[in-house]
C-alpha cells in the first residue's frame, strides 16, 4: 500500500473514519469531482 501522503482532504476523511463515517478522499478533488460529472451546487439558482 502506497502512502498517500497528508492532503487537508486526506486528513480530514481520516478524522471522520476515526469517527465511525466511512469517509474517502477523492483523488483529484474537486477538479476531477467536476469532470466525473457529479453535481456541484454553486449557491446561484
Amino acid at each position: 500500500m502506497r502512502h498517500r501522503g497528508s492532503s487537508r482532504s486526506e486528513r480530514a476523511a481520516a478524522l471522520l473514519r476515526a469517527s465511525g463515517y466511512d469517509a474517502r478522499a477523492l483523488e483529484g478533488g474537486f477538479p476531477a469531482w467536476q469532470a466525473a460529472g457529479y453535481p456541484v451546487e454553486t449557491g446561484i439558482p
